[in-house]
């Protein structure tokens, strides 16, 4: 038996709920046996996903900007949209940019429809990396969720939109 196969796989959650249980028969895990995992899934995936980014001298703060840019059709947002799509404050916003630009990734340019604001301009150079760091990026996501049938993968998609935004709503 090789050491992979002998990689017992143990559901902390499942052990943790348990020993509460134990503990006092009437606390209420059920919260614990999806948040927990969530969190747990979150942990696993993020030391995945910095792991695969530092090979491009990227972290995920950064990543997330580029990739914004990316999908934009003119690689051009404001910060506030930015902002809105990567889910950080304006400070740490500012911070990333900073680091970005600092490397030749990105620019700021003064918005020409509104010359108290600017926009951030992703640069040829940034636009290589990230193109080159996508597709690893998405594969540590592809294969996270590998073992799930296609009904699986339909269905816990749509309970996690309706979890998320159920959280989103209670802001």
């Amino acid at each position: 038996m090789t050491q992979a196969e002998s990689k017992e796989v143990i559901d902390v959650v499942g052990y943790i709920t348990d020993h509460w249980k134990k503990f006092d028969h009437r606390l209420d895990t059920s919260g614990t046996e999806i948040i927990g995992r969530i969190i747990r899934i979150s942990s696993i995936i993020s030391q995945l996903v910095d792991e695969n980014l530092a090979n491009y001298k990227l972290t995920v703060g950064e990543f997330d900007v580029l990739a914004a840019l990316l999908r934009e059709p003119n690689q051009t947002l404001t910060p506030k949209q930015i902002q809105d799509l990567v889910l950080i404050s304006s400070g740490g916003l500012t911070n990333r940019i900073n680091k970005l630009e600092k490397k030749g990734l990105v620019q700021r340019i003064l918005n020409p429809e509104d010359r108290r604001s600017w926009l951030i301009n992703l640069l040829p150079k940034g636009e290589t990396l990230i193109k080159k760091a996508v597709p690893s990026h998405l594969n540590i996501e592809t294969t996270a969720i590998k073992n799930l049938s296609f009904r699986e993968y339909q269905q816990l998609r749509d309970l996690l939109i309706t979890l998320s935004g159920d959280l989103e709503k209670d802001k």
